[in-house]
C-alpha cells in the first residue's frame, strides 16, 4: 500500500523548454517517481519521453514507464520506480537518504508549428534536470 505522496517539486525553471516537476510515492520497498513533463516548444513533438535517474548507492532502478508523446503545450507523466535499499535486521529502525541525479530524454521529432505535423524521421535529446532528494 502507499505510504505517502509527497508535494510537487519543480526540477526546471518555469519558463525553459521543458518543465518538469516531481511527485514521489513512497511504498514500503520501492518509491515511484512521478514526473509530470511539458513541452515548450511549438516546433517540436517528444516521444518515448523517460526521466532517466542515477540513484545513490543501494537504490536500484526497477522500471520506467514512458509518456508515448509530448507534443507542444500538452502536460504527460513518465513514472520511474526504484527499489528502496534492503533493510539491515541488526540495524533496527533505519533512515534511508537518497539524492538521484536525473535526465529528461526523449526522440524529438521537428513539426510544422502551424500544423502541428511531425516529420517522420526524429532524434534521441536530452535534458539534464535538477536532483530529486529522498528522506524516508
Amino acid at each position: 500500500p502507499l505510504f505517502k505522496s509527497s508535494s510537487a517539486v519543480q526540477l526546471t525553471e518555469s519558463e525553459t523548454e521543458y518543465v518538469v516537476r516531481c511527485i514521489k510515492h513512497t511504498f514500503a520497498s520501492h518509491i515511484v517517481f512521478q514526473f509530470d513533463c511539458t513541452n515548450t516548444l511549438n516546433d517540436q513533438i517528444l516521444e518515448n519521453v523517460t526521466v532517466q535517474m542515477e540513484p545513490s548507492e543501494g537504490f536500484e532502478v526497477a522500471a520506467y514507464i514512458p509518456a508515448a508523446s509530448l507534443p507542444y503545450g500538452q502536460p504527460g507523466t513518465t513514472y520511474t520506480c526504484v527499489a528502496l535499499p534492503e533493510d539491515d535486521p541488526t540495524a533496527g529502525s533505519i533512515l534511508v537518504i537518497g539524492t538521484f541525479s536525473n535526465t529528461l530524454k526523449f526522440l524529438v521529432k521537428d513539426c510544422d508549428p502551424n500544423t502541428g505535423e511531425p516529420d517522420e524521421e526524429g532524434y534521441e535529446d536530452e535534458y539534464v534536470l535538477e536532483d530529486v532528494e529522498v528522506t524516508i
